[in-house]
């Protein structure tokens, strides 16, 4: 009995040795001038996205690349970046949960004005690499040269997927009023997640294209506004470890099951919290009323 006793507490021992990627509570500021051509909505996106980008980058450095779309400067052992995705493997680390709400300022200097952010929350180290995966947003057709980030209503919008890792999928579109919309599980399924195969496209959206489940449970999406233009996100959620979806509530008929977005904010810290493998692709697109 001693010995068991004994076994078990070294067991402990090592188990309790590996604290796991490091955190750290961060506040980050960031000032981004807006072009012209950018909308207000877009442009808090971007400066909350590059104080983000920022704060991990200062705390857990980044991988120094170049690109028509991101850039990461070191000069003096200080970060600088331009445009920069949270989910991107440039970066070291990732931003986990938001503490509280953004801190938004904006600033006129002569002709030009620019948005001052201030945001608070949590970031993580990344210290393997995560599984790859590619996702695209297709526009009235099926084949990867159909995507698309600018719809208009009555377009067919379908999702194609693929990883070199089995794994579970979800998808969420957040519209102009911060409701998210859980797109992937379909209504249809009642288990709560979508598993996938490693290797294998799949085409979403589209029932002659169903893959692992019945047909009649695929939710076509055809897009729809009443503004003349709105910019939504859609989040696809990816990892090699099993997770269900945010609970969320059937609102209106033929109208996807959602949540609040305050909600849909504290599922997903939540499993980023749980889940050091979870990966996640951030895309606007923009629907028009023609």
């Amino acid at each position: 009995m001693r010995r068991a006793i004994t076994l078990i507490l070294a067991l402990l021992s090592v188990a309790g040795s590996y604290a796991g990627p490091r955190t750290k509570k961060v506040r980050a500021e960031y000032t981004y001038y807006i072009p012209i051509n950018v909308s207000p909505d877009a442009a808090r996106e971007i400066a909350i996205q590059r104080a983000q980008a920022q704060a991990i980058a200062d705390e857990f450095g980044a991988v120094v690349t170049q690109s028509s779309t991101i850039r990461i400067e070191t000069e003096n052992e200080n970060v600088n970046t331009d445009f920069l995705s949270i989910g991107g493997s440039e970066l070291k680390g990732e931003w986990i949960e938001t503490i509280g709400e953004p801190k938004i300022e904006y600033i006129t200097d002569g002709k030009d004005i620019a948005l001052r952010v201030e945001i608070s929350g949590v970031i993580r180290e990344i210290e393997g690499a995560k599984v790859p995966f590619d996702v695209k947003i297709l526009r009235n057709g099926t084949s990867d040269a159909n995507e698309s980030e600018v719809f208009i209503n009555g377009d067919d919008l379908y999702m194609s997927f693929r990883s070199p890792s089995g794994g579970y999928i979800a998808i969420y579109l957040i519209d102009a009023e911060n409701q998210a919309y859980c797109l992937l599980p379909y209504q249809g399924q009642e288990n709560g997640f979508f598993a996938t195969k490693a290797n294998r496209r799949y085409l979403f959206f589209h029932p002659d294209f169903a893959e692992g489940i019945e047909k009649d449970m695929v939710d076509e999406i055809v897009t729809d506004t009443s503004l003349a233009k709105e910019r939504n996100r859609i989040l696809t959620v990816f990892s090699p470890n099993k997770f269900f979806k945010a609970t969320d509530r059937q609102t209106e008929k033929d109208v996807p099951r959602n949540l609040s977005y305050a909600e849909f904010q504290k599922w997903l810290a939540n499993l980023k919290k749980r889940d050091v493998d979870v990966s996640i692709i951030e895309t606007a697109i923009t629907i028009g009323a023609e």
